[in-house]
């Protein structure tokens, strides 16, 4: 029984590893001809793919180990107060479409992104051991 939990932990540290992986190497690299914005669309696709990816094995993990799994830091009152100024310019912004998305031909600048990027950040440091 103790077996299965090690090869269970491993497994979600190979996903965590393969997600952040594919974050560093492909995104730079990932160009689609399908589209109509054919540098920055696909990438800001792709990164909230991945970042559904981590969420969803970062929660599985969770359950998994019946336990919260989260670090904290030092940046965590800033990160905090970050995305709250970033939640009330969106609820009070003329066009809330733009500042939740971003606008087009920049498609990072928006509270999706941001939120996304938070994600990313809390599950690497609290999943992946250096």
């Amino acid at each position: 029984m103790r077996n299965n939990v090690v090869v269970k932990s491993d497994h979600f540290e190979r996903v965590f590893f393969c997600a952040y992986a594919c974050l560093f190497f492909v995104t730079p690299l990932l160009m689609l001809p399908i589209t109509s914005e054919l540098f920055e669309f696909n990438k800001m696709l792709f990164i909230y793919l991945m970042t559904v990816v981590v969420l969803v094995a970062w929660t599985v993990r969770m359950i998994w180990h019946r336990k919260i799994i989260l670090k904290r830091s030092l940046f965590d009152v800033f990160f905090i107060l970050f995305l709250f100024s970033q939640l009330l310019s969106t609820i009070f912004s003329i066009d809330r479409h733009t500042s939740f998305f971003g606008y087009y031909g920049r498609f990072n600048g928006g509270l999706l992104s941001i939120i996304s990027y938070m994600i990313l950040y809390y599950a690497f440091v609290s999943n992946i051991s250096l």
